[in-house]
C-alpha cells in the first residue's frame, strides 16, 4: 500500500529540458493500441502533454514532458511498463465544504478506475508551455481548474489551499501531490453546481459528514480509489464536523 509523505514546504517542480520519446519499435506498438483505442472510445480519449514524475529530491520533484499515450499504452499492455516505465504527476484533494467531505463516484465511461469513489478533486497536472521551474502555485492551479471543472467550485470561493503530501502510487503508476481545501459553499449550493456542470469525471456525488466519511468509504468496499483511502489520515486535522 502506497504511504504519505508529508510536508510543510512548497515543492519546486523542474522540468528536464528533452520530451520523452521512446524506441521506434515501442512508438509502433504505442500508436498501434491508441489507434485502436481512439477508434473505439475517440469521445473519451486526448493525447494531452503531461508530466512524467521521475523523482522526489528533498522539495524538489524532477519531471519530464509526455504524451498522454504512453501511459495510457502501458496501462493497457503492462509488458510496456519495462520499457516506458511512465509515472503520471497528479493533484489530489480532500474539499471540506460547510458540511462535510465531498466524495464522487466516477463515471463508468472513464478508462482508469471507472464506477469507483475517490475523495475530489483529482486529475493529472497538465505540461505548462515555457517554465522549467515551477513552485507549488503552479499544481494549485490545476487544483483549482480541477475544482471548477468537476464540482462547480469558483476560486472565489475557496477558503483555503493548503499542500500537506505527496503519495506514490505503484499500483495505478501516479504520483500524487496532495492538497486540503477548504470552501465556504453549503451541501445544497454543491449539488445544484454538480447538477448544472458538464462534468464527464463523476456521475454521483455526495457531501458526507467528517465523522462518518471512514465508515462510508468502508461500505463502498474494494470500490474506493487507493489514494482516497490512504488520503483519510489526514482528515482527523483539517475536519470541521
Amino acid at each position: 500500500m502506497p504511504k504519505i509523505k508529508y510536508t510543510n514546504e512548497d515543492i519546486r517542480i523542474s522540468i528536464v529540458r528533452d520530451v520523452f520519446r521512446p524506441p521506434q519499435e515501442i512508438e509502433d506498438v504505442v500508436n498501434l493500441i491508441w489507434e485502436n483505442a481512439i477508434a473505439k472510445h475517440s469521445f473519451l480519449l486526448t493525447n494531452s502533454k503531461v508530466l512524467h514524475f521521475i523523482e522526489r529530491v528533498n522539495n524538489s520533484i524532477i519531471v519530464q514532458v509526455c504524451e498522454y499515450k504512453y501511459f495510457f499504452a502501458q496501462t493497457k499492455q503492462p509488458t510496456l511498463f519495462a520499457s516506458l516505465n511512465i509515472t503520471i504527476l497528479a493533484v489530489s484533494g480532500i474539499t471540506i465544504c460547510r458540511n462535510g467531505i465531498v466524495v464522487g463516484k466516477r463515471s463508468t465511461n472513464l478508462l482508469q478506475d471507472p464506477g469507483y469513489w475517490e475523495l475530489t478533486p483529482s486529475g493529472s497536472i497538465s505540461a505548462p508551455d515555457l517554465s522549467l521551474n515551477l513552485v507549488s502555485d503552479y499544481a494549485r492551479d490545476q487544483v483549482i481548474v480541477e475544482l471548477e471543472e468537476e464540482l462547480g467550485i469558483k476560486s472565489r470561493e475557496i477558503e483555503s489551499i493548503s499542500l500537506v503530501g505527496s503519495i506514490m502510487d505503484t499500483d495505478a503508476n501516479v504520483f500524487d501531490l496532495l492538497f486540503v481545501i477548504t470552501t465556504t459553499i453549503t451541501r445544497r449550493e454543491l449539488y445544484s453546481r454538480f447538477t448544472h456542470t458538464a462534468n464527464d469525471e463523476y456521475t454521483e456525488i455526495h457531501v458526507v459528514p467528517s465523522w462518518f466519511i471512514s465508515t462510508f468509504l468502508w461500505y463502498k468496499g474494494n470500490r474506493v480509489v487507493t489514494s482516497s483511502r490512504e488520503l483519510l489520515g489526514i482528515l482527523k486535522k483539517y475536519s470541521r464536523n
